[in-house]
């Protein structure tokens, strides 16, 4: 019985399916005037088809909109690369530009002072962060004619003296460390002292035993005096900024500033003697 009345509802299902198409084949005639119950049938399905292209155009909007966003992404990575790639130019740019005013100063420098010294051009090899005011390494040896003792000099000043050399490579003992004292004079006056490191300040340097009625001032220059070491008199050391007196109340000292740039070292000369 119930097999009998499935049986029965497709049958009736099968055939309004059919009046559907037959209806919808019959709507779809050129004709200009429609029927009560076309006009019927189209307003009753209108609903469904209008349901039927909002899905569709939501379904193509979305697919649309997904293909956007891919490209987008695409195009947001590739303009990070671009930027990546630029900003590294740039700093290639800037360094080449920082070191071609770094060479012309030191070949203007060898065009002024090569006339009465000996220089040879050498790049600092190695620093210790621990012992950065103290020593640097060279990439000039013995087999370049760098002896212990020889003066280093940078574009603006006194850096240091070899202490030690190898056939290929040298160490500086830097102006800035204590054990490396020298004789030097304040230019104009030549009153002598002894320049090293200032403790209590390791980028400075400090001129020590000088007499106490000695005329000492802010803003002197300090040169090498050439006496008790093997440097070269009348290079440049710095530039006096304050005077105090010493503790024994004898003599007196004056903080330097350097002309050498201790921290940013990287070409200097080394002073093999005078012409």
């Amino acid at each position: 019985m119930r097999q009998n009345r499935r049986r029965g509802w497709g049958f009736l299902a099968l055939l309004l399916v059919l009046a559907l198409l037959f209806l919808n084949k019959w709507t779809a005639t050129d004709r200009t005037q429609l029927t009560a119950l076309e006009r019927w049938w189209r307003d009753a399905v209108a609903p469904l088809q209008a349901g039927i292209a909002s899905l569709t155009r939501g379904a193509v909007s979305v697919g649309e909109r997904f293909t956007d966003w891919e490209l987008l992404v695409e195009e947001n990575r590739r303009l990070k690369q671009e930027n990546a790639e630029l900003k590294k130019k740039v700093l290639e740019l800037r360094e080449m530009e920082y070191q071609n005013v770094r060479l012309r100063e030191a070949l203007g420098f060898a065009r002024q002072q090569g006339k009465s010294l000996d220089l040879l051009a050498a790049n600092i090899i190695a620093r210790e962060p621990n012992r950065w005011f103290s020593w640097a390494m060279l990439n000039r040896g013995s087999a370049d004619g760098i002896k212990p003792g020889m003066a280093v000099v940078s574009t603006y000043g006194l850096v240091g003296r070899i202490t030690e050399v190898t056939e290929h490579t040298a160490t500086v003992t830097l102006l800035l460390d204590r054990r490396s004292a020298i004789g030097a004079l304040i230019q104009g006056n030549r009153v002598p002292g002894v320049v090293e490191g200032a403790g209590e300040r390791s980028d400075w340097l400090r001129m020590i035993y000088l007499p106490k009625d000695a005329p000492v001032f802010p803003r002197q220059e300090v040169i090498t005096s050439g006496l008790g070491s093997d440097l070269p008199p009348g290079l440049p050391i710095g530039t006096i900024t304050e005077v105090k007196p010493a503790g024994d109340g004898l003599f007196k000292y004056a903080l330097i500033k350097p002309h050498a740039d201790f921290l940013r070292l990287e070409e200097v000369f080394v002073v093999r003697g005078r012409r």
